[in-house]
């Protein structure tokens, strides 16, 4: 499973890569003026990379819940509704991680704006260092920088707090939902022995690998792609040079639209043109022959 999976996402990867050049070969010089080299660099290094991840662990999102209603049937021959806390505690898991979802969403898109800001004012820095030498401004533009860089790193810090968080309910699991089983049998004087233990110790610590990691990195590296994908989304709106028919072979012109070739033949007298074609405003020039007034 997760060798082809693999291989589809690296296919995908590569398909979003190709995308962006194709598109930067094609912006206008506006569109090009507004980009920087690191943005572009991220574009295709971390956003496009983000699909790749997502892909791994995508289909746990509608196997968790298959799980869980198997981990019922098979709890319940033995501890009737106490596997119901075991349960409970589970689906309170998970709500706390699609709850961390949409804060995932909101700080990675909250951080790549911080991080674009960062990569677009070095790479102005970088291009201007002679002007900014002369003017004696490395002071002023040193504090810009660390001051952007200090909020980055604020909200890296938020993000890694919610990883703690996520880590700290997986890891401990296991034994939270021991505590709680065995603390209503015992309450209750419900009689277990070590086979149901060794079974629900096998049992817990699946739904420990699958439902909860698993579902855990799905959602996370979902969210991750969504707000990767909406910035890959706004680059290809960027505006696109007009294509000038100029450029092209004298003698013959194919022009490929909506799916139909037409050609453009160029003869000495006149221009047949088997379809009406839209071109920008050019001047034309059309002399037979030149020579030198004669005195």
């Amino acid at each position: 499973y997760f060798h082809r999976m693999i291989i589809y996402a690296l296919k995908i990867r590569v398909a979003y890569t190709g995308l962006i050049f194709r598109k930067i070969l094609r912006l206008s010089s506006h569109s090009v003026n507004s980009l920087s080299s690191g943005q572009i660099t991220n574009f295709v290094s971390n956003d496009a990379s983000q699909i790749e991840l997502a892909l791994y662990f995508i289909h746990y999102l509608w196997v968790a819940p298959v799980e869980i209603a198997l981990v019922i049937i098979f709890f319940w021959q033995y501890v009737k509704y106490i596997c119901f806390i075991a349960v409970g505690y589970t689906l309170f898991l998970l709500t706390i991680q699609a709850s961390f979802g949409r804060l995932f969403v909101y700080l990675r898109t909250r951080i790549l704006q911080v991080t674009d800001e960062r990569v677009k004012l070095m790479s102005e820095i970088i291009k201007s260092m002679r002007i900014v030498k002369m003017y004696c401004w490395e002071t002023a533009f040193y504090n810009k920088i660390i001051s952007i860089r200090k909020r980055e790193i604020i909200r890296y810090g938020f993000r890694l707090l919610l990883d703690c968080i996520q880590t700290l309910l997986s890891h401990t699991y296991m034994s939270v939902t021991f505590l709680m089983m065995y603390g209503t049998m015992w309450s209750l004087g419900i009689q277990f022995d070590t086979r149901f233990f060794a079974l629900a110790s096998c049992m817990l610590g699946y739904m420990r690998l699958s439902i909860i990691d698993f579902f855990t990195y799905a959602v996370r590296y979902l969210v991750y792609y969504l707000a990767a994908k909406k910035r890959i989304q706004t680059f290809l709106l960027l505006d696109e040079s007009e294509r000038d028919n100029r450029l092209l072979s004298t003698s013959m012109i194919d022009i490929v639209s909506d799916g139909y070739s037409t050609k453009e033949e160029i003869h000495e007298d006149k221009i047949i043109i088997d379809k009406p074609i839209k071109t920008s405003p050019s001047v034309v020039c059309n002399l037979k022959q030149a020579c030198w007034d004669q005195f």
